[in-house]
């Protein structure tokens, strides 16, 4: 059955040389979906520049962000 979902975007920034702690906060959020975020109706999608920023877009990723 057809429900409304509330969906946030988290934007995730840190520094290059922090990989394993951007992962481990983007596994919290996907365990927060799975386990919470259906019950409150709400979906939480970590983005970082590596995944939602493309090249073809026309300008550097930093920029797209901004």
């Amino acid at each position: 059955m057809p429900r409304q979902v509330t969906k946030y975007r988290c934007l995730i920034i840190s520094p290059s040389d922090v990989e394993e702690e951007r992962r481990t906060v983007a596994n919290s959020i996907d365990g927060w979906n799975a386990h919470i975020g259906g019950l409150l109706g709400s979906y939480v999608e970590a983005v970082a520049w590596e995944v939602h920023a493309l090249p073809v877009l026309g300008d550097r990723p930093q920029a797209l962000f901004n």
